[in-house]
């Protein structure tokens, strides 16, 4: 979960745009001081039992460069194919 604050023109300065996911689907909600904490309240058990998960994006680039340095054949973007994932996952026991 992260929050960045800024100025709602209907609701004023005191509102919070919270990001989280859940199944593996990002969410953006704005919500007022009073809901942010409300939110975190209701949240905080499940958040303090879990694991802040990798950064997505830094485990593809960390991905993309073993595949480099080990002669794979893999694109600067898009998908990484499901062969070199699987022999990424073999080799790091994942």
């Amino acid at each position: 979960m992260s929050a960045n604050q800024h100025v709602d023109p209907v609701r004023g300065p005191d509102v919070q745009q919270i990001r989280f996911a859940i199944d593996g689907v990002d969410y953006d909600i704005e919500l007022d001081s009073l809901e942010s904490a409300r939110f975190r309240e209701l949240l905080g058990p499940y958040v303090a039992r879990a694991v802040a998960a990798p950064d997505r994006r830094r485990h593809l680039q960390e991905i993309r460069r073993w595949a480099r340095a080990n002669g794979l054949p893999i694109s600067a973007h898009g998908r990484i194919p499901r062969s070199v994932q699987e022999a990424y996952d073999t080799v790091h026991d994942l």
